[in-house]
């Protein structure tokens, strides 16, 4: 299972020399490995919010809180949620009174628009 964690330090530097299809290749990957990481098969289950955080090889502990909807059921998606935060730890600024990066801003629209597009969210 290691060896199919992504290396988001590396992903994040290449990724201006990245064509559509390695885009896809990558999500693909990255879709992979969490569910693995989720489903309970190959390694015991974690929560969709932490299955993400360790296919990026962040740290899990805040991811937590995400557990089934922000643990109480009411908050919101943690799949969703997580991919917010890991784009937030690798395209945000380090300094916490910097603005925000037009990396961020640009990724947060666009991963925002894709899981718009294929979450099917009924009357929500």
């Amino acid at each position: 299972m290691e060896g199919s964690l992504i290396d988001a330090k590396k992903t994040v530097s290449n990724m201006s020399n990245d064509g559509p299809l390695r885009w896809q290749q990558l999500v693909a990957e990255a879709e992979s490995t969490a569910f693995r990481l989720y489903d309970g098969v190959e390694t015991p289950h974690r929560s969709c919010g932490i299955a993400i955080a360790e296919t990026f090889q962040r740290a899990t502990p805040a991811y937590q809180a995400l557990r089934r909807g922000g643990i109480t059921g009411e908050g919101q998606c943690g799949a969703i949620k997580a991919g917010e935060l890991v784009l937030g730890e690798l395209l945000g600024d380090p300094d916490p009174t910097g603005a925000v990066t037009d990396r961020l801003r640009s990724a947060m629209v666009r991963y925002q628009a894709l899981w718009k597009a294929r979450v099917d969210t009924g009357q929500a």
